[in-house]
């Protein structure tokens, strides 16, 4: 399924990514992120599975940083 430039857009921005962020990671140019959302360019078809996996690193690095959060000391839930 290709995505619509709207659905680049956004599942860009949930990412909380900028248009270079985005180029960088997927190694593209900031012109062809910007393309894609203007619908200029029709999104290659890696490209939901490449956000997909992007959203999933992102998940995983909350989650491992999450758990090296020390813990609130015995008696301090105020």
């Amino acid at each position: 399924m290709t995505l619509t430039p709207d659905q680049v857009y956004r599942r860009r921005k949930a990412l909380g990514l900028t248009q270079q962020q985005l180029a960088h990671r997927l190694r593209v140019s900031v012109s062809t992120v910007a393309n894609w959302e203007a619908g200029r360019y029709e999104p290659p078809g890696y490209l939901e599975l490449a956000l997909d996996l992007l959203d999933a690193i992102q998940q995983a690095k909350r989650r491992a940083n999450a758990e090296k959060a020390p813990a609130s000391p015995a008696g301090d839930d105020a």
